[in-house]
């Protein structure tokens, strides 16, 4: 990808589309489609494999051509959207603009038969590598995803082109065109994303696809290709390539590019440690997510970036949806997704599909590194001892409620790097962690066990908590140059704590990519499996038939049990906190309120005010890591100040130290221990500033959080609960 400057376009184009019909494809139509696709082997794009054909309906090439020499440039990339139109990227028509009020520049001017030309000297292509001259046409072709088969191309013809009335420049948003061809083409059209649900929620992600014949690296010239009627081309890749790319959330994207427009019209993509991206001459193709049918539809177009495939260098794509209206106002006809097709990345079957896929491929780039490592859970008594939990079937199957640690011994010495998957999706790094020296962060030695959690970290054991169903832990055994040069082990993975990952599709398409960095054709080789191991240890979190924990008393449910805990608390002296928790649980792990609580300081010179936080109010708990929900009995003691938390991190009525400052002082209200709080409150001051900044980000785009009316299905999901603006209070 690429921003044009002057004179200076792209060098190479994208890819060709072969005619099927008229329309959706047939295979299309039908729901037979490849869907999202990996490959650990990175020859092209950048880091991209060739694509078929016919994976990407509507995607197109935009050259220039001069038909006298036979000689054409492939410069950009495109959607057939309609028969007669394409959808593009409005850098590769116009000149950059600094103010409004500058003159719109076009690169191309009109002829007497109406056709946008130029000439190849005014772009520079008659120097190497490509040595083109004379006068050249603006084209769109499509019909071979190998532009060496000019047999095979269709060329059609361009009427005008209409860049968006606000583009300057791609780096300040609104970089999208259309284009309208002189005669209609039969070709497959794309779909576009209607609205910005259809587009994938970032956290926790969804794998993206792109695809193109642009660059392989950041300004490389190009390559010349000949051709068997005695012309020439220039293009990046004279095949079609594609690749596969995790969205970025809009915070993380604006930290990087802070100096760019980064909001509602862009979506981000890209791998943290880069090796895979789109380039120069991919500018204007299709950025595609899949629908619960496995077909692409467009969600974004590709714009500008930080070079190519660089680290942390993200690429920005135009966001389809946010343009769908002024697409409308010209092509009133589109195709979009229909609602009931789209997959919300952001529900748990979404989330656990994603991370089905990444432990598969995990599995195909390490499974030779099977058998070196082995895990045993042991389960913490009461009075204090532990027994080892025998596994049933093939796997350890734990109680909700239950305390556990658990050992793993190694074969080799290397880094260990733990992961756990839930029956949910939800994907938590374990190990290493924040409570363990950046120093010697996940070092182990062959033949020696590590107990996890150890001594230092703060805390003893794990508890069972919901979802329940199997869950997954992944076991890696990394060597020390993965660790240090691939990973970031020491530092960067240290400071996510214990905390759930906030963004899981991104978080193991990444690990995945600086694996399959080390084995270029997606094998292990054999010098190499000493080096590594690697396990999928399957477990089950099972819901006990009666509640089992000995602190509640077997005669009282839960909100009976809470709103005697609620009194005892208040009776002993501890007057800080006010109304008992009542929650209403959607079948997702999001609550609400169903009656008001509060808390406020025990002094009247405290400089906190009293915190009342309303019925009706949602959480998710995002402001705190997930995993200290095990630390504690699920009685209260965590979950009140957690919500009184929450509701300052949503509100953000106060600075974000005071409300954290305020969960740690309502947590020592409550008689937490002293150790267990300081942890708490180290982790959620280390890694609580990104779910400050998200909710920010929800609030700006008009997400509310108290609720008026509750629902009575208790399959209920707080995604589809949240869509009725009805539901919600004034």
């Amino acid at each position: 990808m690429f921003r044009s400057a002057l004179k200076c376009i792209a060098v190479t184009g994208l890819m060709i589309l072969g005619p099927i019909a008229d329309g959706l494809s047939s295979a299309h139509a039908a729901g037979i489609c490849a869907g999202p696709r990996a490959q650990p082997i990175r020859p092209k794009i950048v880091g991209g494999w060739k694509a078929k054909l016919s994976d990407w309906p509507g995607q197109v090439q935009i050259r220039l051509h001069n038909p006298d020499r036979k000689e054409g440039v492939y410069m950009c990339g495109g959607t057939l959207i309609a028969p007669s139109w394409v959808l593009s990227a409005a850098h590769c028509f116009q000149q950059d603009r600094r103010r409004p009020a500058e003159p719109e520049r076009s690169y191309f001017t009109p002829d007497d038969h109406g056709r946008l030309a130029t000439t190849m000297e005014e772009f520079g292509f008659d120097g190497p590598p490509a040595k083109f001259s004379g006068r050249a046409f603006l084209q769109v072709a499509h019909g071979s995803d190998d532009l060496r088969k000019t047999n095979d191309l269709k060329v059609e013809g361009i009427k005008r082109v209409i860049v968006h009335p606000d583009y300057l420049n791609a780096a300040k948003g609104d970089d999208i065109a259309l284009i309208e061809l002189q005669e209609p083409a039969a070709a497959t059209v794309a779909r576009l994303s209607a609205m910005g649900g259809h587009d994938p929620a970032t956290p926790p992600g969804a794998m993206t696809m792109v695809a193109g014949v642009g660059d392989q690296e950041f300004r490389k010239p190009g390559t010349r290709y000949s051709t068997a009627e005695g012309g020439a081309f220039l293009s990046g890749s004279p095949v079609l390539r594609e690749v596969d790319l995790p969205t970025v959330s809009q915070s993380d994207c604006a930290q990087r590019y802070s100096h760019a427009t980064i909001g509602g019209g862009q979506i981000c993509a890209g791998h943290e440690q880069g090796r895979k991206d789109s380039c120069q001459g991919d500018s204007g193709g299709q950025l595609v997510a899949f629908d619960k049918n496995r077909c692409p539809y467009q969600i974004g177009i590709v714009s500008w970036g930080d070079g190519c495939a660089r680290s942390k260098s993200y690429g920005v794509y135009t966001r389809v949806s946010a343009y769908l209206p002024w697409i409308r106002q010209h092509v009133p006809g589109v195709s979009t997704v229909q609602d009931d097709q789209v997959v919300k990345s952001d529900s748990a079957g979404a989330r656990l599909s994603a991370a089905e896929r990444a432990l598969e491929q995990l599995a195909a780039l390490l499974g030779e590194a099977k058998g070196k490592a082995t895990v045993t859970f042991r389960q913490l008594l009461d009075s204090g001892a532990s027994i080892e939990l025998e596994p049933s079937s093939a796997y350890a199957r734990l109680r909700v409620g239950q305390r556990f640690t658990f050992n793993i011994a190694s074969e080799i010495s290397g880094r260990l790097l733990l992961i756990d998957v839930d029956a949910a999706g939800a994907v938590t790094q374990i190990f290493p962690n924040e409570f363990v020296s950046s120093s010697n962060a996940g070092q182990v030695t062959a033949g020696e066990t590590v107990q996890i959690p150890g001594t230092k970290y703060g805390f003893d054991w794990f508890r069972a908590f919901e979802p329940a169903g199997k869950s997954r832990l992944v076991v890696l055994i990394v060597p020390e140059l993965f660790a240090a040069e691939h990973a970031g082990v020491t530092q960067e993975w240290t400071t996510k704590g214990l905390a759930l990952v906030k963004a899981p599709t991104n978080y193991l398409a990444n690990l995945i990519d600086q694996i399959g960095a080390l084995f270029p054709r997606g094998l292990m080789p054999e010098q190499r499996r000493k080096d590594w191991a690697f396990e999928i240890i399957e477990y089950e979190i099972a819901r006990p038939g009666a509640h089992s924990d000995p602190a509640t008393p077997a005669n009282l449910n839960g909100r009976q049990w809470m709103d005697a805990w609620i009194e005892e608390r208040a009776q002993a002296g501890t007057k800080a906190v006010k109304g008992a928790l009542h929650v209403h649980r959607f079948k997702d792990p999001v609550y609400a309120l169903t009656s008001p609580i509060a808390w406020k300081p025990n002094t009247a010179s405290s400089v906190f005010h009293d915190v009342t936080v309303p019925a009706g109010f949602v959480t998710d708990f995002a402001s705190i890591p997930r995993i200290f929900w095990s630390l504690l009995r699920p009685d209260g003691e965590y979950t009140y100040p957690a919500i009184i938390h929450d509701y300052l991190y949503w509100t953000q009525t106060t600075s974000r130290e005071a409300a954290d400052e305020i969960f740690k002082i309502a947590m020592e209200d409550f008689g937490i221990d002293a150790a267990k709080i300081l942890s708490i409150y180290a982790a959620v001051r280390a890694g609580g500033r990104s779910a400050w900044d998200e909710n920010a980000r929800l609030k700006g785009q008009g997400e509310k959080r108290v609720l008026r009316e509750f629902p009575d299905d208790p399959t209920m999901t707080w995604a589809t609960w949240k869509s009725d603006p009805d539901v919600f209070a004034p």
